[in-house]
């Protein structure tokens, strides 16, 4: 598997018989700087995307409801999506990680408003403007489930 080290962007090759299961550390043969390799445990496909997301810690059911915020989905899987929030709707209370949000959104080619539950799993503050929240699904009804598996089909 192809690695680069991040101080000097020299590439090699790592070897192994297994895969890895597990982060590990790498010492640059060029630089010699000593770096963390991140192994990704992903198990299902991820879709970049780009379209607007409603949320809330409450059961919303209209995207413009007062206590709905606005955001962006960056990612989707089947069973979980990253959306990217404007730090001015940020709240610790709400935007925490074990918090359950209810999300509204829609796919492409369906105008159709899918609702779904989901944990929030990540946190991740970029800068003093956007965060983003990884959220798993939790308990997808199969209506739901089937229109993001499509959506997801290549």
């Amino acid at each position: 598997m192809p690695v680069a080290c991040p101080a000097c962007n020299f590439t090699g090759n790592v070897k192994s018989e297994y895969p890895p299961e597990k982060d590990f550390k790498l010492n640059c043969p060029k630089c010699k700087e000593t770096f963390m390799v991140k192994v990704n445990h992903r198990q299902f496909y991820r879709v970049k995307l780009n379209r607007p997301a409603s949320y809330s810690v409450d059961d919303i059911v209209d995207p413009f409801a007062i206590n709905a915020k606005s955001g962006k989905i960056l990612d989707i899987s089947r069973t979980g999506i990253r959306i990217e929030g404007r730090m001015r709707n940020y709240s610790k209370k709400d935007e925490k990680e074990g918090n359950i949000m209810t999300l509204l959104f829609n796919l492409p080619p369906n105008k159709s408003m899918l609702k779904v539950k989901g944990e929030v799993k990540r946190l991740i503050i970029i800068d003093d403007n956007s965060f983003t929240m990884g959220i798993a699904f939790i308990n997808l009804d199969v209506q739901t489930d089937l229109a993001i598996g499509t959506f997801l089909m290549p």
